[in-house]
């Protein structure tokens, strides 16, 4: 007996160092980066601390303010295209040409997880004692471009030369004291990629296919129907509040048009838009998410839960949502 206790007491102290070496050893918090041998802390700030990001190149100038609101941190976004300088290839700019308008998009998740590599901002090297010859080689003879971050109220400027060999990361020289540095290469192409990259896509955090998912409110024409969940686990699917045990197909084949629809662009409001269904994601009895569709004109808008501004759709797959909703509520 004597020998079965001293064996599960050696167990458990294992275990319990084993426990704390691993909180020892993992980041403070979820997204902490931990530092290699060569990093350099360029600024310190928490993710949610970064209210301003700017990249500005010949070309454009992106840029993501972060708002709040009561379901929680997003990010307002701009791409506003800059008139292109003559070049001795290119020539002066088409004088006849209409200039690109700026773009407006609402920016959460790719916004945030952004954030999370701006601040704090580490290094992956400082390259040191460099004259002008060698900051040539780095692409900053012809930089390409300049990223601007702030953090709370501090704001902090870094000058982008060329891309690192293989393409991963970029040179950046700190125009606060001229240090060189690589970081990683993904914050300025997800800023240089503007809207396509940066745009709020999903329309909601809770999936149609989140297995937590209860069931969906439609309401459309002052009418509601309550769909819900059936079928044992891992084969749910789609019925009517009143025959749990039988799949809808129709409801199913509705829910999936609606679950696909995405952004194209966003507007400031939404006008004399008419609102055509408003369905509502249900877990544990709570609305959980929401998506809006509605008719302006001969278009479509869209908003949801995640959506801070009223997105525009294609007008083919909004129609095939717009047109079943009759049906589906009989």
């Amino acid at each position: 007996m004597r020998e079965l206790r001293r064996l599960w007491l050696h167990g458990l102290l294992f275990v319990l160092a084993a426990v704390l070496a691993f909180m020892k050893a993992r980041p403070e918090a979820a997204g902490a980066r931990v530092k290699g041998p060569t990093d350099v802390e360029l600024w310190a700030g928490k993710p949610t601390a970064v209210r301003r990001v700017e990249l500005e190149t010949k070309k454009k100038r992106v840029t993501l303010e972060s708002q709040v609101d009561a379901a929680g941190q997003w990010y307002r976004g701009s791409e506003k295209p800059l008139e292109a300088a003559a070049t001795p290839d290119a020539g002066a700019p088409d004088a006849g040409a209409a200039p690109k308008p700026e773009v407006v998009f609402v920016s959460v998740g790719v916004a945030q997880k952004l954030s999370e590599k701006l601040a704090p901002l580490v290094a992956r090297h400082e390259i040191r004692d460099l004259d002008e010859e060698r900051l040539a080689v780095f692409g900053f003879d012809k930089p390409f471009g300049t990223l601007r971050v702030q953090v709370s109220e501090t704001s902090y400027e870094l000058e982008v030369g060329g891309t690192t060999p293989g393409g991963g990361d970029r040179y950046v020289r700190n125009t606060a004291d001229g240090r060189v540095y690589t970081i990683d290469g993904s914050v300025v192409r997800d800023l240089d990629a503007g809207a396509s990259r940066l745009k709020q896509q999903d329309l909601n955090e809770l999936k149609l296919s989140d297995p937590t998912l209860d069931g969906v409110r439609v309401k459309a024409d002052g009418r509601t129907r309550e769909i819900v969940r059936g079928g044992p686990e891992g084969r749910r699917f789609w019925a009517a509040k009143d025959k749990p045990d039988e799949k809808d197909e129709k409801i199913g084949n509705w829910l999936d048009k609606l679950d696909k629809l995405r952004p194209l662009a966003f507007v400031e409001d939404k006008g004399e838009a008419e609102l055509v269904v408003r369905v509502e994601y249900l877990r544990r009895g709570e609305v959980a998410g929401f998506t809006e569709l509605y008719r302006r004109g001969d278009d479509y808008l869209v908003t949801s839960a995640l959506l801070r501004l009223p997105g525009t759709l294609a007008k083919a797959s909004a129609e095939q949502v717009a047109q079943d909703v009759a049906s589906l509520l009989e």
